[in-house]
């Protein structure tokens, strides 16, 4: 409420600051006819009342509905102000479903460090598994967070760690068919030899852990592309 009270004394004073400077513009420009210079003074002072009162209101409507305002500058192709909405919408509530808008419009060519810490903080979410079982849309929606936090630390220098966040995943959720490894493997572009030598002797020491038979041929699959990677 402190902030919303600030930002409404802000609007006021720009309002009569406004109200001042066309005072002296009209002094000074306008000739001496008094009914000219009053039509004009109420028309400007209108017209400052009305940016006073947007600017009031938008501040309130940011304050107190971050996620409302974000939409807005999404919708109008504003990245940054969009993203920094949807952070204040999810810092407000701390919902695994506005951490989930904010992770879906981060953008993980660029912005690797935000994308990295909020894909961190949603696996880590106490109703992660929740959303995730009640919201399938066809796909495993863990599976395809691990694999974009997984390709997020790749491309973020952090390889070593991708190849642990794969393991848990494996390790939790068995060796579905788009793991992150399958991930990294795939999806990397700047994925080195020595990396993905990495990722098949992870795969190697999985193999001799994993018995569901349709797991193990998507196992196999992929030590056998990578393979083929390596040669080629």
């Amino acid at each position: 409420m402190i902030k919303i009270y600030f930002f409404s004394l802000k609007g006021l004073i720009f309002t009569l600051n406004f109200v001042k400077i066309i005072q002296i513009i009209i002094e000074l420009y306008v000739e001496e006819n008094p009914l000219k210079k009053l039509v004009i003074k109420t028309a400007l002072i209108t017209l400052a009342s009305l940016i006073g009162a947007m600017t009031i209101a938008f501040g309130a409507t940011a304050i107190c509905a971050p996620g409302f305002t974000a939409g807005f500058f999404d919708g109008v192709g504003n990245y940054s102000a969009a993203v920094f909405f949807y952070e204040r919408q999810y810092n407000k509530t701390r919902d695994v479903d506005d951490l989930v808008v904010l992770v879906d419009n981060i953008d993980y060519r660029w912005d690797l460090n935000r994308a990295e810490k909020y894909l961190n903080l949603l696996l880590a979410h106490v109703d992660f598994d929740d959303f995730c079982a009640q919201n399938q849309n066809g796909f495993s929606q863990k599976e395809y967070y691990y694999g974009n936090y997984a390709l997020v630390l790749a491309k973020n220098n952090s390889f070593s760690v991708a190849l642990g966040v794969s393991t848990i995943y494996v390790n939790g959720s068995g060796y579905t068919k788009y793991n992150p490894f399958r991930v990294l493997a795939t999806d990397y572009a700047a994925i080195s030899s020595a990396q993905l030598n990495e990722i098949l002797d992870k795969l190697t020491e999985l193999s001799t852990k994993i018995t569901d038979q349709t797991q193990l041929q998507y196992l196999n699959d992929d030590i056998s592309n990578i393979t083929n990677q390596l040669k080629g």
